[in-house]
């Protein structure tokens, strides 16, 4: 078969008086498109969550969310109740998870 005739580079069919259209259209792509918080639910406050480690990346138990905001989640330390001053990308935060498996 000769390359031009091949399905990926032929031109689709259009109906006669429909104007020309371009092969390739650009547009938002679906992941562009909506903020963070459509891409993934929100956690609630008082949630208790794992946290994404600068260090090495791990996940590291121990927190709650205490505010939701456009950036991501401003997390509580469950052990002395204090506020971390960041906000933390919603992809670096989870909901807590049991280190067993068996739970």
């Amino acid at each position: 078969m000769p390359m031009a005739e091949t399905p990926l580079l032929t031109a689709p069919s259009r109906a006669s008086g429909e104007p020309d259209r371009a092969l390739i259209e650009f547009g938002p792509m679906p992941e562009d498109q909506g903020s963070a918080e459509h891409a993934r639910p929100a956690l609630a406050v008082g949630t208790e969550v794992d946290v994404r480690t600068g260090y090495d990346r791990s996940w590291a138990p121990g927190f709650q969310v205490a505010e939701v905001t456009d950036e991501g989640y401003r997390l509580e330390r469950t052990s002395d109740r204090t506020t971390l001053p960041a906000v933390f990308a919603f992809d670096d935060v989870r909901r807590h998870r049991s280190s067993f498996w068996w739970v």
